[in-house]
């Protein structure tokens, strides 16, 4: 049985933004492309393919939103 049949409806998991990120990264590998983030206390990311970079100042969860990498059961836990 899959986990949206089990779950009470209206009832969110819990996702944390690492692992939602780490979702990203597969997918962005899968397509040859890869999600690099900048070293310092403003993290910002960007995507690189072998020919460079492909996109700059990229908000990762809005990127996972757009590729349906995030489900309909589950929610972003965000820090705080």
């Amino acid at each position: 049985m899959r986990l949206a049949q089990r779950l009470t409806p209206g009832v969110k998991v819990p996702i944390s933004e690492r692992a939602l990120i780490l979702r990203v990264l597969r997918a962005l590998r899968a397509q040859g492309r890869d999600l690099r983030a900048s070293k310092g206390a403003a993290r910002r990311y960007f995507i690189i393919s072998s020919k460079g970079v492909v996109q700059r100042n990229v908000d990762p969860v809005a990127l996972a939103q757009e590729m349906g990498l995030l489900e309909s059961w589950e929610q972003l836990q965000r820090k705080g």
